[in-house]
């Protein structure tokens, strides 16, 4: 493993540069092959290069050990990149928890627009998120099919444009009513 991630035997520890302590942190605590492996921000402070090089190994070594790992992180396309669950927290409460393609097919931002009637008392069933405005509504839903957006749009004489997001969108829209403390926190380690 010390060659696979070209760590030089010969350095110090405290001499290695970050990325390379944290794949030195990533192979000690993949030699003890554990069940399950908890990483917290580990990719954080890396470069984009470095940080896409670690995650690749990341996988790489899941993909040869099949181990589970558990990953923890506010850099969400990181997540993206290499989860297949996600379980999204906000104040402490679990909001969701489900495969990420899942989440991702399921959950869509919809804009309903040019209403016949216009949009009082619009209330689309399982939505996350409502923004109305005076001529369109935005809407965060969780839609079976697009059938289901055709009924809403026929009940108001409306039409619709869907918005595939990503999962900081997701992330955003899930947790933004959640309390000003978490979107703070979010944006905090975004910086």
């Amino acid at each position: 493993m010390l060659a696979r991630f070209k760590i030089d035997r010969s350095k110090k520890v405290k001499s290695l540069s970050l990325g390379q302590n944290r794949q030195l942190a990533l192979l000690l605590a993949l030699a003890q092959k554990p069940e399950l492996l908890m990483l917290d921000e580990p990719a954080g402070g890396l470069d984009v290069v470095a940080r896409r090089e670690f995650l690749e190994e990341i996988l790489e070594l899941i993909r040869e050990e099949g181990r589970t790992v558990f990953f923890s992180s506010h850099i969400l396309s990181d997540v993206e990149r290499v989860a297949d669950h996600v379980g999204i927290l906000a104040n402490g409460s679990l909001r969701l928890s489900e495969p990420l393609d899942t989440l991702k097919e399921s959950i869509k931002q919809v804009r309903f627009f040019d209403a016949a009637n216009g949009f009082a008392g619009f209330a689309p069933p399982n939505a996350c998120r409502i923004d109305k405005g005076d001529n369109e509504v935005l809407a965060t839903l969780r839609i079976e099919s697009e059938a289901d957006l055709k009924a809403i749009a026929a009940d108001h004489d409306c039409q619709y444009e869907i918005r595939d997001l990503n999962l900081e969108d997701l992330f955003y829209e899930l947790v933004r009513d959640a309390g000003d403390e978490a979107v703070k926190e979010y944006e905090e380690a975004r910086k």
